[in-house]
């Protein structure tokens, strides 16, 4: 039997977590298991007040090719929207069942395009 979720939470399908926790997701011993679990989320405000700043947005906009452009932006705005998220956002192979990830990338593909 599946554990429900608070109304405002989503689910997550069949994902192997790299840290997965033994009450609500038992290891697995592959991805492809049925392995149903609430997203989790951990807001951390002061890992984001020194990474998205506007001084980093505006160097990552200034940077007139990719290399450079994925330089700056690694240094500081990319990894810090995935902090500022937390939870779901740590786990490597599983932060993309947050829908928190494609809104983030979606922004930074929208800093590459301005």
């Amino acid at each position: 039997m599946a554990r429900t979720c608070p109304h405002f939470l989503s689910r997550l399908g069949n994902q192997k977590t790299l840290a997965a926790d033994a009450r609500d997701s038992p290891q697995i011993s592959t991805a492809f298991e049925y392995n149903p679990r609430c997203i989790k989320r951990d807001f951390r405000p002061d890992g984001t007040r020194t990474s998205l700043t506007y001084e980093r947005v505006v160097a990552v906009l200034n940077q007139d090719n990719l290399d450079s452009f994925q330089a700056v932006l690694e240094s500081g705005v990319h990894p810090g929207g995935h902090v500022g998220v937390g939870g779901q956002q740590d786990d490597l192979y599983s932060g993309n069942g947050d829908p928190a990830f494609y809104f983030h990338h979606a922004q930074v593909d929208h800093l590459w395009n301005t």
